[in-house]
Parts: C-alpha cells; structure tokens; sequence
C-alpha cells in the first residue's frame, strides 16, 4: 500500500477519472470533494460547503461528477469546470451510493435509511419504480461491464447481492463478510465489451433461415493489447438455445514518448498517438530528437546516426564535423569513435596512423615507417580511385569519395607525421 495524499476529514467517497491520472475524494467531515493528482499527491478543492457527503460517481466525459448527500436526502451534480452543485433529486431517505448507466442516461442509487435500489431518468429528473426493495443497509454499488447487473453490499449482511436490473430479481453470493461497504469489479485483463457492437441487436428469422450480424470493432478507448468477449446470440432453439461466439481484438500499444518532445521509439509493435512523429534516439533527453540542431557535444543530437555533423566552421577532412568539434580533424571519422575517451579519434591515434603509413611490411621496414615505405608512397602520390591503380592504403585519411580520395598532400603530411617511427613502439 502507498500513501498518495494526506489530511482529509474523513473521506468516504471516490470517483477515478477515465486516464487514472486524478482521483476525486470526497470528504464527509470536512463538506467537500477533493481532486487529487495521483502522480504528484497534490490536492484541489473542487466544491465546498457540502453536508453528509458520501458515494460519488463519474460521467464518461470526465466533466461531471455526480455525488450523494446522505442526511439532507440529496442527490445531485458538480460541473467540475466551474464547481457549480446543481441538486437533481431531494427527499431521499439516505442515498449512499451511485453509478451511472452505460448510456449515461440513467443513475443508480442505493438509499440507505429507504432500503431500496433506484434508478433516476438524468434528463427529466424523476425517480422511476424502485429496483430492488427491502435491502438492509445497501452500501456500495457497482454495476457488471455490460449495465445489466448490480452488485450490492448489505451492511449488515454477511454476502454480497447480486440484482438484475431488468426485472428486479436478486440472488447471494458468498459468505463470511463482516459490515460490508463497498463493492468493486475486477475484470480480467483485456476483457472488455466496450470495444465491440453488433448490427442488429434482434430480430426473428423464419425456421432454417439465416441471416447475417454486422459487428464492429472499435479499438478508440483501448491502451493496447488482447481485449476478449463473447457474443452472445439467444433464441428458441432447443438444441442451442445460447450460442457464444468468442470475439478478440489485438491493438498495439502506443509507441511511448517518455521525454515529451514530440518524437517516439517507434517499432513494429507498437502504434504511433496522434500529435507524436517517430525517430527519436534517445527518449529519456528531450533535447535530443530529429531535426534539432546538432552541437559540438559527442552526442547524436538529431538522430540521424551522425556525431556532431553540419558543426560551424572549417570541416578539413569533409566528414562533416566541423574541426572545432572533430576529434580527428584531418581523418574522415564521422563516428567519432574514441575508445580509450582521450580526446583523439582512433583512426588519429599515433598507432593507428603509423599502422596506415606502414606500407611495405617486409624485412627490416615491417615495423616501422621508413624510406622503403615512402617509396611506396611515392609511387602512389596523386593517383585517385577512378584511375584503377591508387594503392588504397596510401589514402591515410581515408576519404572514402571525390577528390579527397585521391593520394595527395594531406596524405603525404599525415605520412610525414609518424616517418620513422616504429609501429608499436614509441
């Protein structure tokens, strides 16, 4: 258990908006409903001077929250954007508890003091024909995925009531529950039938007839992952009077964008969220993502696979880094790679280049740069790929294209920087 927030007066009541981000409570001692920020634990008060409150419920919309005054018999509404308590129904005898209709039309309400399950027409106000009578104490109040069930908790019953809100008809379930309160559903994960409708809903077909059913699959309100359910087609059959037919839905879950800068680690498995563009490389720096510019600090910054690329000033070996920030500023290394971190690219390490400029690795001058090795490089000073004959190792700075590639004074400068000195020493 983790405490998120501190200090009410005897809460009593709780509704969870739909992103799970805020958490509405309401305060029975202290006359008021509380929004609290479920990451933070910071606390707001939406609307003040309420009596008795107790069970609170939601709208779809996450605009509307619906509340239960117990002792002044009080069923009403909270506009959340302006606080505005707006009663709907007076005069009964204790409600405790609420829940809204899947079509938000219609609230069910337990009154505790009355003993009765209701339901109240939200459009006009009225209170139809009671549900359920004769419950002792109902407390909590929650209804099955599909709107068809309510389950109720009895105080001062030991199990919990299961009733059709159909036809009012109840059972028990269960036993060993001492001074129940609250009830909640937990549905396995993925199973849902809100995702899911069906085209028509009834209808009546002639015997050995058949007819086809239009289902829809919506995956607007999902996170991602398996949702599973059951269509259920009942008729007169009496060989299938109930034939299930089971209905899966597989969604990607949404590419995460943990920085907040616009750009998502986009794969295959998952799917991208409106506004969100993919190809960013690092998601925990948002500073870092396709399309910024990219400064002198060793990083990829635009996620382009370059290291300080299109840096200002003067780019000598044309890798694109500029020579303020290359490493090896006249060796092509657009990687930038530094393995001992020292500063120097590898390929400009005093090794690496006398291992270039060793080209002839026969007898006595197989370990070291001299005067055979400059003839080599001799014979192969100004000639270009195109040509057919440079010797490749000659090009020490390893321009891999254009003029660059061609065997030529900064070849030659770079070979004069290790001339006698012997390859693996000092």
């Amino acid at each position: 258990m983790t405490r998120v927030a501190l200090g009410f007066k005897f809460p009593v009541g709780l509704a969870l908006s739909a992103s799970g981000n805020t958490a509405y409570v309401g305060e029975a001692h202290g006359g008021q409903i509380t929004a609290v920020n479920l990451s933070t634990g910071e606390k707001t008060a939406v609307v003040t001077g309420l009596t008795s409150l107790d069970g609170m419920t939601l709208n779809a919309a996450g605009d509307t929250l619906y509340l239960c005054q117990r002792e002044a018999g009080v069923f009403a509404k909270v506009d959340l954007s302006s606080g505005l308590l707006t009663p709907i129904v007076t005069e009964l005898d204790g409600p405790g508890s609420a829940v809204l209709s899947g079509d938000q039309t219609t609230a069910y309400v337990t009154e505790t003091g009355g003993g009765r399950l209701l339901a109240i027409d939200l459009a006009t106000k009225r209170v139809l024909p009671p549900i359920a009578i004769g419950l002792d104490s109902p407390q909590g109040l929650t209804l099955n995925g599909v709107g068809t069930t309510a389950y109720v908790a009895e105080l001062h019953r030991s199990d919990l009531t299961i009733i059709d809100l159909q036809g009012g008809g109840f059972y028990h379930l269960g036993s060993g529950l001492v001074d129940p309160a609250g009830v909640a559903i937990q549905s396995p994960s993925g199973c849902t039938s809100d995702f899911l409708s069906v085209d028509p809903l009834s209808g009546t077909l002639p015997p050995g007839a058949a007819t086809d059913l239009s289902v829809l699959f919506d995956s607007g309100d999902l996170f991602g992952g398996d949702s599973e359910t059951d269509i259920e087609i009942s008729s007169n059959d009496p060989i299938t009077p109930l034939l299930r037919v089971p209905a899966i839905l597989t969604v990607n879950p949404i590419c995460q964008d943990l920085d907040g800068d616009g750009y998502a680690v986009c794969t295959a498995a998952c799917a991208l969220a409106g506004g969100d563009r993919c190809g960013d490389c690092n998601d925990a720096d948002p500073a870092v993502h396709p399309f910024i510019a990219e400064t002198c600090n060793g990083l990829d910054d635009n996620c382009n696979g370059l290291i300080d690329e299109g840096t200002a000033g003067l780019d000598s070996d044309r890798d694109l880094i500029g020579d303020s920030c290359d490493n090896c500023p006249l060796v092509f290394n657009p990687a930038q790679e530094d393995s001992d971190g020292n500063g120097t690219g590898d390929v400009c390490e005093p090794q690496a280049m006398c291992a270039r400029a060793n080209l002839d690795t026969n007898e006595f001058s197989a370990a070291r740069v001299d005067g055979r090795d400059l003839a080599v490089f001799a014979q192969a000073f100004g000639t270009c790929p195109d040509a057919g004959d440079v010797l490749a190792q000659a090009n020490l700075d390893l321009e891999p294209s254009g003029t660059g590639a061609c065997v030529d004074l900064a070849d030659f400068h770079l070979f004069m920087s290790v001339f006698a000195r012997t390859c693996g020493g000092n």
